[in-house]
């Protein structure tokens, strides 16, 4: 585990969102937009994800949740998924926290969140710059 996960949150972009009825929103793992205007939902494996939740609780449908907004500004803590990264590795949603993805030689569309700049393992908290962009690979 990185002992001390990078943060730096200065010039991030954080705005609170609705966060949806009994989901379950644990810091550093990915959020996305719900049907609703202004409600975040728990992003799963491969989805389209707007930001990073910065704080764990359960949505009750009116209650905020702090997230960090893929804009590219500043470093945000994320929580790494199945297997582990390497800094500058490009991250994009995992069960649970962010994992890895190899960019080029294919045409499946993988939705990206930023870039590592530290190394980790499966369930460490590492600091990611957070950039959303879509990309190909196999």
């Amino acid at each position: 585990m990185s002992a001390r996960p990078i943060q730096k949150l200065k010039t991030a972009i954080i705005h609170a969102f609705t966060g949806k009825n009994a989901a379950a929103f644990i810091e550093g793992v990915g959020v996305k937009f719900t049907a609703t205007e202004g409600e975040v939902d728990v992003c799963a494996a491969g989805e389209n994800p707007i930001g990073v939740a910065l704080e764990t609780k359960t949505g009750d449908g009116t209650s905020k949740i702090q997230v960090v907004l893929l804009a590219g500004g500043g470093v945000v803590k994320v929580k790494l998924s199945s297997g582990g990264c390497t800094q500058g590795d490009y991250l994009k949603c995992g069960t649970g926290g962010f994992e890895t993805q190899a960019l080029g030689g294919g045409t499946t569309v993988r939705y990206l969140v930023g870039r590592a700049i530290q190394t980790g393992v499966s369930g460490d908290f590492i600091g990611m710059i957070p950039v959303g962009f879509s990309a190909g690979s196999a």
